[in-house]
């Protein structure tokens, strides 16, 4: 497994509409065959201007493939004037634990 987490800074009053962006973008990531297999976004309206986001692929070349894809584009696209900066961070060893 590769995780991805992302830091995503927002302009100050867009993080709705960013979220709902990103809503619609991550129910594709996870439908399509993009090799993500979990991904999860998290903000808080009482903590404006950041969201992170984190992803779980079947391997690396897997984001690799995701991040040139027509739908990483689309979505880089639609909120080109909503995010300030983005920090990518990525990792290796994962440990998941689930409560059912």
């Amino acid at each position: 497994m590769f995780a991805v987490t992302i830091t995503f800074s927002i302009r100050l009053g867009e993080q709705a509409r960013f979220m709902k962006a990103l809503e619609a973008h991550l129910a594709d990531v996870v439908t399509e065959d993009t090799g993500c297999t979990r991904a999860d976004a998290y903000g808080d309206p009482s903590k404006p201007g950041k969201v992170n986001l984190v992803q779980v692929f079947a391997e690396a070349a897997d984001f690799d493939t995701y991040r040139a894809s027509r739908l990483a584009k689309d979505f880089d696209s639609q909120v080109v004037d909503i995010v300030t900066t983005r920090a990518i961070a990525t990792w290796t060893e994962i440990i998941e634990a689930r409560r059912d």
